[in-house]
């Protein structure tokens, strides 16, 4: 971990860090909608210089980063809004741009890293560390921390509340379920998004569920993974999963995050159930490469047949060229060849709808379609796991 360090085509400077009170008053001062860190938190900036080494313009942005410290979750603050002048720029060739980043970590913890992991570079083949205390370092996990167990492989027996999963990647322990206004107390009066929610339309709150998750990183090495919003979503008697739940915004702490080997954390998982599901079945399955699907319960397991919904589409389903398909998880790779070597072209959001060019090519045991995303006009491949036909 260096002040200094190559990211792909941009050259990355630590070039100042502030902590403790004086982080705190700096970017507490930056805007009213920064709130003060939570107990045993602490805002920490870093004034960072960004070069582009390369031909093509390329943006960069304070939430391009991330902190995090020896417990090992990676905390993107993306709704912290830094002093001036804040990291942000589009970078043509030769370009460089300096600004702050600010963040939040745990108050009393001597192994502060700051996380660089371009989103518009996307992977992490350009994902960079910087220390930003003397003698910090990324620990290299060499054992899993639990055995894989098969506890909620299968849907007619799931995972109660207190019982954990454990997967190659993840363990997962369902802690906590509360209902409607219950949910709605989970979020500060200064939480505009849920809140506006259910004060606009205060009949959909008896649909609302939250549910408090455990979870730990059950990797090795040193390189963080992500946790999706979508790791989670509701399933039919048969398992299959139930398409268009709302998701709602998380309230704080949230589970979505990026975190090294063996780190845990705690936070919620926030829905509205719609209003023809009267079951509790929750459906575990991070990516859709994940083979390993399990099933967890707030209650007694229960789940709808289904009936009003269409089944879902196998993974082999071929797409026309001109078909509308949307993609079905957060963050994934549009890449400019086929396979997962091609270079990241963008990333996508759930719910991205793409219009199908060309394809299926085969390639690293994937169907790869060619697509256009008709709001950028960009094209690139997209695996079949992650589409499935526009509604």
């Amino acid at each position: 971990m260096n002040s200094e360090t190559q990211a792909g085509p941009l050259r990355v400077t630590l070039t100042q860090v502030i902590a403790g009170d004086e982080a705190n008053q700096r970017v507490t001062g930056a805007s009213d909608r920064n709130p003060t860190p939570a107990g045993g938190l602490s805002y920490v900036l870093a004034s960072v210089r960004v070069v582009n080494d390369g031909s093509a313009a390329i943006g960069v942005d304070h939430d391009d980063f991330g902190f995090t410290t020896s417990a090992g979750r990676v905390r993107r603050s993306l709704g912290i809004i830094p002093p001036s002048p804040a990291l942000s720029a589009r970078l043509n060739s030769g370009d460089q741009a300096e600004g702050w980043v600010a963040g939040i970590v745990e108050a009393d913890d001597s192994n502060s890293v700051l996380v660089f992991n371009s989103r518009e570079l996307g992977g992490d083949w350009a994902e960079r560390f910087f220390a930003l205390q003397p003698d910090a370092v990324i620990a290299d996990v060499a054992e899993p921390a639990a055995a894989v167990n098969d506890l909620g492989r299968d849907h007619s027996a799931p995972a109660g509340i207190g019982e954990t999963i454990v997967t190659a990647d993840w363990s997962v322990t369902i802690a906590e379920a509360v209902f409607q206004d219950a949910v709605v107390a989970l979020f500060p009066e200064s939480d505009y998004r849920t809140t506006a929610l259910s004060s606009a339309v205060p009949e959909l709150v008896q649909y609302w569920i939250g549910l408090r998750i455990d979870i730990q990183h059950n990797g090795t090495g040193g390189m963080p993974r992500h946790f999706p919003v979508t790791a989670f979503g509701l399933a039919y008697s048969d398992g299959s999963e139930v398409h268009d739940v709302r998701l709602l915004s998380a309230p704080l702490p949230g589970l979505s995050d990026d975190y090294f080997p063996g780190a845990q954390a705690g936070g919620w998982f926030t829905i509205e159930l719609p209003a023809s599901y009267d079951g509790s079945l929750l459906r575990f399955q991070p990516y859709r490469t994940d083979g390993d699907v399990r099933f967890l319960t707030w209650a007694d397991g229960s789940a709808p047949v289904s009936v009003n919904e269409p089944t879902p589409e196998p993974e082999d389903a071929v797409y026309e060229v001109g078909t509308n398909v949307v993609v079905i998880e957060n963050d994934v790779n549009m890449r400019d060849a086929p396979g997962v070597s091609g270079e990241v072209v963008q990333v996508l959001a759930l719910d991205t709808a793409l219009v199908v060019t060309g394809g299926p090519e085969e390639a690293d045991g994937y169907s790869w379609y060619q697509l256009e995303d008709q709001a950028t006009g960009l094209e690139g491949f997209v695996a079949s796991n992650f589409l499935r036909i526009a509604e």
